[in-house]
């Protein structure tokens, strides 16, 4: 047996060269050209407007408005030209000031001509000369770009220095990484901070920054998500956008965030460094955003104003901070990112009155990033009117072209630019964050932002006269489709089981308000959700089933006691009050304590844990079939997972191919391209079992890791922690030790992620069974037209 087994090897050997030289038949090459064509569908297909600069001396002195071929950070001016990303130095001013002639020359982005690219060198960060005009590394982190004077802020950019920028002044020759896929050509840029980030004409974004951090070097990046490994693809859903922009925060340079209630959040997860991308739907009612430890999905969203009912028609971005555009003019910003969203599970948080007792720190005292933050989040701010409606005429107006730059330190230090035009002179109107009134500046020499604007991008003045006050903002969106929706449902409580009703469901909104229904009460919580850390991908839902994909939700429940207490009294006798009051007692202002999947037809929530809350779960839905009045819960659960049968549209899939199925299979072409679509179909099937496989085993083993860890670290107090951070140190006031840190990160550890991994494993398991399903129904049907296929595969050439 060993001796028939070497033979066999050695056979093996022998034939594999001629096997691999043997060229693919002509269905092989049908399979592969429906992966490419599968995998561009796959992706964002907006037509991004070409750079005016065709040449290096098209480039304009300084750059003021920031538009998908050009735009700046706190350090430099970008911008492409013939698909290559261009820089010059920028200097940083405050709010209102006009930008600074920089007297250097345009010079290419890097040691690659302007494209990414990685170097195949022992000491990359030592050897890359991009980064080098001179010694200028204090001027945002101390603040003097505040209070120096031009010729100060000038003097500091060395000319000799810049020549050599990008030049390669070593004798090892110059050399990339073959690994780094490196692209050809670029199609949009956006920058914020000390960060470009690039978007190439694959639709795969690179990024990178001007100095490295624990997590990322000064290199180019591709990798994405928590451990820097997955490539971001732009999706299809983001088709025809309305804008695209970066919102990068650092210690150096905004240096701290503050909460809706002005606590300062400068040390710690919530302001070390946050990177987020924002995209704004093509309908103008969706914010997504890509925070840069999640999955490269974008499929996290900020909540619009109005709870949905609103439409705008520019986003931009800075330092967590989004502003919106919309067809009136209005001018609306709210600061959101992962963590002040409530979504970063090792960080602490609070809702409302329970904030009260939480002490402010102030900025520079360690504590200050590990303090509460408080939810529900900063709401969003409607700036006044750009000018009075009586101004807008043919030679007054605005344009969707927007732009939000840093300014200085906190959540304040922005400001705001519309590209407009004022009694026939083509400008910019700005004004800072918290300014009241709007001014207007003519555009800078060159700036081809301000050049060439079709008539389609100015907003009509019959709209714009429209906005007169921030109080009238709501009223003038009215006619937005609404988004919340009426659910009904079951509830479990202890033993009981009650109705539910929810008046206003929301995915992009929080809170619903969640009644609990029995014996003619309708007792009214508040249910406070915040998307759920999640860092497992998933593949994504069938063609025309995105309705059924599923958000993870974490909830609070917060109520006015009182009133509860006073409609409770007009039933005294209601035997479900007792059960119902246990409840109230555990679960008013519960952190995080229960669990929501969710999509746009309803929502399963349960407890994460009996001990804290009791009994508790439920199940409410929209519109579709439901179970009959006075059904068990259990049947209103099978109803909501029942809406995911057939959500991989594998059944819609392979219809077509049944009808198209050759009577006589030949090698023709009809033939050959039915086979490699059936082929394909069959692979995409296994493929996305096998994922959604992977996903319920690696997050339970996930959960169970963090289960026993938490344990230990009950055990231990993690002191080992306190020797990681140094036991000696203190904070910069020389105060107290970082003991906070410790136990919110057990906190975090023991409260939030294992359930949070422990359901998604549970979540994946029910998709995955649905799909099961669904694939069990295909293959009477698929199973013949593969072996068809098959047969085509070997016989055609």
């Amino acid at each position: 047996m060993r001796r028939l087994a070497a033979c066999s090897l050695l056979i093996a050997a022998a034939l594999a060269p001629a096997l691999a030289a043997r060229p693919p038949g002509a269905v092989d090459l049908a399979l592969e050209a429906v992966r490419e064509a599968e995998a561009l569908a796959a992706l964002d297909a907006t037509v991004y407007p070409a750079s005016p600069y065709t040449s290096p001396e098209d480039l304009p002195p300084v750059l003021e408005v920031e538009r998908p071929y050009q735009g700046f950070n706190d350090w430099y001016y970008f911008a492409l030209v013939n698909g290559k990303v261009w820089f010059k130095p920028r200097v940083k001013r405050r709010a209102g000031l006009e930008e600074l002639v920089v007297d250097l020359p345009w010079r290419p982005f890097g040691h690659r001509d302007g494209l990414p690219y990685r170097l195949d060198h022992k000491d990359p960060a030592l050897m890359d000369t991009t980064y080098a005009e001179g010694d200028r590394g204090d001027f945002i982190k101390s603040r003097a770009f505040e209070t120096e004077e031009p010729a100060q802020a000038l003097a500091r950019l060395d000319a000799a220095t810049w020549d050599k920028v990008g030049a390669w002044p070593h004798d090892e020759p110059l050399a990339f990484d073959p690994e780094f896929p490196m692209p050809d050509r670029l199609i949009a840029l956006t920058a914020d901070d000390d960060e470009i980030a690039v978007l190439s004409d694959t639709r795969q974004m690179f990024y990178r920054r001007k100095f490295a951090n624990l997590f990322v070097p000064d290199e180019w990046m591709a990798g994405w998500g928590a451990g820097k490994d997955e490539f971001v693809y732009v999706p299809k859903h983001l088709t025809n956008h309305r804008g695209w922009a970066l919102g990068r925060i650092t210690a150096a340079a905004a240096g701290y965030k503050e909460g809706p209630d002005g606590r300062i959040f400068e040390w710690g997860p919530a302001a070390v460094s946050m990177e987020t991308m924002v995209w704004l739907a093509p309908d103008g009612r969706t914010i997504y955003y890509l925070d840069s430890g999640t999955p490269p999905e974008v499929e996290h969203f900020i909540e619009p104003p109005f709870r949905g009912k609103y439409r705008g028609e520019a986003i931009d971005a800075s330092a967590s901070t989004v502003m919106l555009l919309d067809r009136f003019g209005a001018v609306v910003t709210k600061i959101a990112d992962f963590d002040l969203l409530g979504s970063t599970p090792t960080h602490p948080y609070c809702y409302e009155e329970e904030c009260d007792s939480e002490p402010f720190y102030p900025a520079g005292d360690i504590r200050s990033g590990m303090s509460d933050i408080r939810l529900p989040p900063e709401g969003w701010t409607i700036h006044a009117p750009v000018l009075p409606p009586e101004a807008w005429g043919p030679e007054t107006a605005l344009t969707r072209r927007v732009s939000m730059l840093q300014t200085g330190k906190g959540n304040r230090a922005r400001e705001l630019r519309i590209v407009g035009k004022k009694d026939g002179v083509i400008g910019s109107f700005h004004k800072s964050l918290l300014g009241g009134e709007w001014s207007f500046r003519p555009a800078p020499p060159g700036d081809r932002g301000f050049w060439d604007i079709p008539a389609e991008e100015f907003l009509s003045p019959e709209n714009l006269t429209q906005y007169a006050t921030p109080e009238a903002l709501e009223a003038l969106h009215a006619d937005e489709p609404t988004v919340d929706q009426e659910l009904r449902g079951r509830l479990e409580l202890d033993r009981l089981t009650l109705d539910l009703r929810v008046p206003d469901f929301n995915l992009q909104a929080s809170p619903w308000t969640v009644e609990i229904v029995y014996d003619g009460l309708a007792l009214p919580l508040q249910l406070h959700v915040v998307q759920a850390w999640n860092p497992f991908r998933d593949p994504h839902m069938g063609h025309g089933k995105e309705a059924l994909t599923l958000v993870n939700y974490e909830g609070t429940f917060t109520f006015d006691r009182k009133e509860l207490e006073r409609l409770m009294a007009a039933q005294p006798n209601a035997p479900a009050s007792r059960t119902v009051r246990e409840f109230l007692d555990l679960a008013k202002n519960l952190k995080f304590q229960f669990i929501l999947n969710a999509n746009q037809t309803g929502f399963e929530l349960i407890a994460k844990s009996k001990r804290r809350t009791g009994h508790f779960a439920a199940v409410a839905l929209g519109e579709g079939p439901r179970p009959g009045d006075g059904a068990h819960l259990h049947a209103w659960q099978e109803a909501f997972w029942a809406r995911l049968d057939g959500h991989m549209a594998w059944e819609e899939a392979v219809a077509p191919l049944v009808s198209a199925a050759p009577a006589q299979p030949g090698c023709d072409a009809a033939s050959v391209q039915w086979a490699g679509e059936t082929l394909w179909l069959q692979e995409r099937m296994a493929r996305d079992l096998n994922w959604m496989k992977a996903v319920v085993n690696d997050a339970a083993q996930f959960s169970t890791f963090t289960f026993l860890t938490s344990g230990f670290f009950y055990l231990t107090q993690i002191k080992t922690l306190d020797a990681a951070l140094d036991a000696s140190r203190v904070t910069r006031s020389d105060e107290v030790r970082p003991n906070e840190l410790r136990f919110n990160v057990i906190t975090g550890i023991t409260g939030r992620i294992p359930y949070l991994a422990r359901n998604v494993s549970e979540m994946e398991a029910r998709r995955l069974d649905a799909a099961k399903a669904e694939a069990r129904r295909v293959e009477p049907q698929l199973k013949p037209l593969v072996k068809t296929a098959e047969e085509l595969r070997k016989r055609c050439p």
